[in-house]
């Protein structure tokens, strides 16, 4: 009996699996942020962090895993822990697996 190697692989559409969105210093020195599922307003994942602008003023944000389970629809919500201010940021995948703000 001969061994045979079957290799898969996936198709790289060049696109890649997260969104940034920008946060500036007025959000305050506590930021939350929730990235939601828009179709089902589930969160997906929910993380605070003390805000510091040299590190922190761009959030890249992977959503690779959720895109195989079929989640094409995403809100990146900002609460300020200062001022309790709300910024959402509206995110959707497209056909060709880009990914572009709404």
């Amino acid at each position: 009996m001969d061994d045979q190697f079957i290799s898969f692989y996936r198709k790289n559409n060049n696109y890649s699996q997260t969104f940034d969105v920008l946060l500036d210093s007025s959000e305050g020195p506590h930021i939350q942020m929730d990235l939601i599922n828009t179709n089902e307003d589930k969160i997906l994942r929910h993380s605070g962090f003390e805000f510091r602008k040299t590190r922190d003023h761009s959030q890249r944000i992977y959503v690779g895993n959720y895109i195989q389970m079929d989640i094409k629809n995403f809100i990146a919500r900002i609460t300020s822990g200062k001022t309790h201010n709300v910024t959402e940021h509206e995110f959707v995948v497209m056909h060709d697996g880009s990914i572009i703000k709404l």
